[in-house]
Order: structure tokens, then C-alpha cells, then sequence
């Protein structure tokens, strides 16, 4: 055997070797992926437009139901930019951050309209704090109310926390729009912690505004859990307490994934592009589940006028 048919067998024998690891990730822009995730946001937005149909149907307390209706649409927003991110990133190898805006502006639409929805159930600031006036806030480690134990409610206390819950209705479009103006200037990599890069401070910003965010929507469930009650608000605020929560947690998830290199360049797609697909692909999935916990939580039935004949 010759030195050139040496070389050749040890060129197929690396080509091969190599193809095996860019198999790896293989899956993420397969078509087992997209009909995945095809299929997920379809269920999803079924499940969605149904419930949104018949609480139009019967359309018996608008001051409600019209928040209700704006807390669902997040469903089909999502579901929009997770396929639309995916298809992107398969067809197209874009990053998904030039369509996160959908998702950032319905999310911040979803928790105004919530908080909103909260205030309407209880009639207004003005009576909540008729309710709340003489009591004192009792101790809790779980809703972290520690640095306000036995201190009396007060409208600041109110306010406090419908502040640090719309804060984030704000500042989170904002930074999603700093991000493409950062990344088209090439000033931002996502999963990029360094110090000149625009993610690391965008990380931050968001991680603060969505801890806050979550803080503000426990406060107020603490202060106001009994006069919601007849409403059943636990089911109501844990669904959008997580996605908050998950939200922003799955995307610091798999940028670690990505900046820790468990997530590589396979077949030419970026780490990037194929930490992107994942997440949409896991959002498209969670989707079906939030759609169906929404539809427990915001039921229609309630609103349904029987009429005797």
C-alpha cells in the first residue's frame, strides 16, 4: 500500500469521523423537528381560539372578558414567533432575536392585561385598600415579605407592587429592540458574557426586571389572596408567574449552554442557530400545556347565562 492510498483512507477515515460528530445536532433542523413543533403550535392555537370564541360568544362582563381575551392572545403570538423562529433558523439560518419582539411586546401585554383583570375582579385600587386598611403584613419566607413584616398596608405598598410588576411591561420590549440595534452593529452574541459585549448587560437588566416582575405579582397575591379567592387565582397567577419565569429562564439556559460549548457549529448552522431552535422548539411544545392550563384558569363557563324558559 502506497503513501498516497494512506493518505486517502485516512482522508475518508476523518471525513467520516467528522460527519458522525456533526450528526449530533442533527435533529434540531431535521423534519421531525419542524412537524414537531408544526403540529404543537397548530394544538396550541386551536385550543386558544376556541376558548377565545366562546367567551366572545358569550360576551356577559366585558369589563372581564376583554382581559381575558388580551391575556389569551399570548398563545398565538408565541406560538407565531416560535414557528416563525424555527423556519428562520432551518431555512434561512437567522437568529431568532430579529422576530423576538413578538414574543417580548404579547408577553408584556398578557401581564398588563392580568394585573388589569386583577384589579377589575376586586373593583378597583380604591376598594382593595378598603379591604386591606387595619391589617398588618404577616411574615413569609415563600412570598418574601420579610423586610415588610408587621408593618400595615399602605397605597405605597399597593403601588409598590403594581409598579414592579408593569416595569417589566416596559423595559422588556426595550431591551428586545436594544438587542437587534446591538446585534446589526455587531455589539451583541447571545451567550456571550464578556464585558464588551451588549449581551451581558442586556442579561443583567433583564434578570433584575423579571425578578422584580415575579416579586411584584407575589406581593399582590399575598396582600390580596383572600378578596380573590371567590375568583380562583392561584391556577390564574401561577400560569403567568411561569411564563414569566421560564421565559426568561429557558433563554439564560441555553446561551449557558451555548457560551459553555454543549451546543457547538454543526453542519454549518451557528451554536447560536441551533440553541435557537431548541428553545422554539421547547417553547412550541410548553405551548399545548399553557394553552390547556389557560383554558382551566380563564374558563368561559362562568360567563354563560342559562335563561328559564
Amino acid at each position: 500500500m502506497n503513501d498516497t492510498t494512506t493518505a486517502g483512507i485516512l482522508n475518508i477515515t476523518h471525513v467520516t469521523e467528522a460527519k458522525k460528530l456533526d450528526d449530533q445536532f442533527l435533529f434540531a433542523t431535521s423534519a421531525y423537528s419542524q412537524i414537531i413543533a408544526t403540529l404543537c403550535a397548530l394544538l396550541s392555537c386551536v385550543i386558544t381560539f376556541h376558548q377565545m370564541y366562546f367567551h366572545l360568544k358569550n360576551y356577559t362582563c366585558v369589563a372581564e372578558q376583554r382581559y381575558i381575551i388580551r391575556i389569551l392572545v399570548l398563545v398565538p403570538a408565541y406560538a407565531i414567533y416560535s414557528f416563525l423562529s424555527i423556519m428562520l433558523a432551518v431555512h434561512a439560518m437567522l437568529d431568532s432575536i430579529y422576530v423576538d419582539f413578538i414574543h417580548d411586546i404579547a408577553e408584556a401585554f398578557a401581564i398588563y392585561s392580568f394585573l388589569a383583570l386583577c384589579y377589575q375582579y376586586l373593583r378597583g385600587e380604591g376598594n382593595i385598600m378598603l379591604e386591606l386598611t387595619g391589617k398588618t403584613i404577616k411574615f413569609s419566607i415563600l412570598y418574601g415579605t420579610c423586610c415588610f413584616a408587621g408593618k400595615p398596608y399602605t397605597i405605597l405598598f399597593l403601588r409598590f407592587c403594581k409598579i414592579a410588576t408593569l416595569q417589566y411591561t416596559l423595559i422588556k420590549p426595550f431591551t428586545s429592540f436594544t438587542s437587534m440595534i446591538l446585534m446589526a452593529t455587531k455589539k451583541y452574541t447571545v451567550g456571550d458574557f464578556g464585558i464588551t459585549s451588549g449581551y451581558l448587560y442586556l442579561f443583567l437588566i433583564n434578570n433584575i426586571t423579571v425578578t422584580l416582575a415575579v416579586y411584584g405579582l407575589l406581593l399582590f397575591y399575598f396582600a390580596t389572596r383572600e378578596q380573590l379567592k371567590p375568583f380562583s387565582p392561584l391556577l390564574k397567577f401561577a400560569t403567568i408567574k411561569s411564563i414569566i419565569f421560564f421565559s426568561f429562564w429557558q433563554d439564560v439556559l441555553f446561551s449557558i449552554l451555548e457560551w459553555s460549548h454543549v451546543i457547538t457549529t454543526t453542519n454549518g448552522y451557528s451554536a447560536t442557530i441551533i440553541a435557537g431552535i431548541y428553545k422554539n422548539l421547547l417553547i412550541c411544545v410548553e405551548l399545548v400545556i399553557v394553552a390547556i392550563a389557560l383554558r382551566y384558569a380563564f374558563p368561559y363557563s362562568i360567563y354563560v347565562l342559562h335563561l328559564i324558559v
